[in-house]
């Protein structure tokens, strides 16, 4: 296990040490837009994106689902582009769409990049913030078998499950020796100072309150804060994801653009934040859909209540 401060370096370490500069990193569309940054950061690596769609076709079962199919499109195109892709990188559960995925999904990811012959960066930062009691969350690490366990690299970190984004405190972890020690290298720059390091080790270690206090009443929180959000998203006609874990709804407004361009999309987002709601429009997610939208829901309730009105 590797302690870094935080997972945006985390990301800007292991591309750096998997790729040489002008390769890239293959990642499904919409994603959190901070790892272009971190990604290409350091070694100058590039994303490649496969992308997902509202529409369930072929082996889909819901809107915007990765399957292995859209992973070899992606990568063959890249190839054919002449551009080297060294890993991949899977958001679970998955920034912005919310999906958790299942064992057998995870599985057929894992084989592919081994087929190929790719290092799979798996990100797990909201892996305790599943507030459904339905919905169940699986770990790579928790699998009975990993394919390529030497090119598994996994990554966590505290700011979005315990609330504290401030304290930059993200771990990795790999059975990669050569990764862990050219990532370890790193940590001059990217070091946790002994305060932070001190009080996580103390947060931690209070698995009894971690366990039966505080993870109880914060998925109960976001279960609730979720649960309203989404009502007033039904009461007023607007079609949506309805996912089980992280802080966001992936909200679809595409019927609010006569045209169906990203420049009306912009100028959607522009006209809720001159009336002071501020959403994070599709395009800042690469999408490729105009019209989607990410509306943060974990907020108190009178403060929602603001944003509706």
């Amino acid at each position: 296990v590797i302690v870094l401060n935080g997972c945006g370096s985390l990301f800007s370490a292991l591309a750096t040490v998997l790729c040489d500069p002008g390769e890239a990193v293959l990642i499904a569309t919409p994603f959190y837009s901070g790892i272009t940054q971190s990604v290409f950061l350091y070694g100058n690596v590039k994303l490649v994106y496969a992308y997902l769609d509202s529409k369930v076709t072929g082996g889909s079962t819901r809107p915007f689902q990765l399957t292995v199919d859209k992973l070899e499109a992606a990568l063959q195109d890249a190839q054919a582009e002449g551009v080297c892709v060294r890993a991949l990188i899977l958001l679970n559960p998955q920034n912005p769409l919310g999906d958790i995925y299942s064992l057998s999904e995870l599985r057929d990811y894992l084989e592919f990049a081994k087929r190929h012959e790719l290092h799979v960066i798996v990100d797990e930062i909201y892996m305790l913030s599943v507030f459904d009691d339905s919905a169940t969350f699986h770990s790579v690490l928790g699998m009975d078998r990993l394919p390529d366990p030497q090119r598994t690299h996994v990554m966590w970190g505290i700011t979005k499950d315990f609330a504290v984004s401030g304290i930059r405190f993200g771990t990795l972890y790999t059975e990669n020796q050569d990764v862990a020690n050219a990532v370890a290298s790193l940590c001059y720059f990217h070091g946790v100072c002994g305060p932070v390091q001190h009080k996580v080790a103390q947060l931690l270690r209070d698995r009894e309150w971690i366990n039966q206090v505080y993870l109880r009443a914060n998925r109960a929180r976001l279960k609730a804060a979720h649960s309203y959000v989404t009502e007033e998203l039904r009461a007023l006609g607007v079609p949506f994801l309805d996912r089980s874990a992280g802080f966001f709804v992936w909200i679809d407004f595409r019927k609010y653009l006569r045209r169906g361009t990203f420049e009306e999309e912009l100028l959607l987002w522009r006209r809720f934040l001159d009336n002071k709601v501020l959403l994070s429009c599709g395009k800042a997610f690469e999408c490729g859909e105009p019209g989607w939208f990410r509306i943060i829901f974990a907020d108190q309730t009178h403060r929602l209540q603001l944003g509706e009105q």
